[in-house]
């Protein structure tokens, strides 16, 4: 199967599409770290997700932002996003009340389909 570099955007939407997708982070060795998180949102430019503030995942993000997001759609076909992620502002906090914090990866180095 060949790569090709694709509009982030176009990633973004097949990732909400996927909805459970892989995450990974680095930790403060610079060790990989991976979980599965739920894309919440899809906006221009950005995928809305959720964590709460306690955890790992939460601290990594604030700590580095790098994020890497990678999923795998129907057709077999595996959609990858790198980008930075950051909290979303206080007035838009409400779209995941249970943690209490949100994030968006804001899709700007890399997009790719393998």
């Amino acid at each position: 199967m060949s790569s090709e570099c694709v509009s982030a955007q176009s990633c973004i939407d097949l990732l909400r599409q996927i909805r459970d997708v892989s995450f990974a982070t680095v930790d403060e060795s610079g060790a990989p770290q991976a979980r599965i998180i739920d894309i919440m949102l899809a906006e221009p430019g950005a995928a809305i997700f959720c964590t709460a503030r306690g955890k790992e995942f939460y601290r990594q993000l604030v700590e580095d932002g790098r994020v890497v997001v990678t999923g795998l759609t129907e057709g077999f076909e595996m959609i990858r996003l790198q980008g930075r992620a950051h909290r979303l502002p206080e007035d838009q906090l409400g779209l995941c009340e249970h943690s209490g914090a949100a994030a968006g990866a804001d899709a700007t180095e890399e997009a790719r389909t393998d």
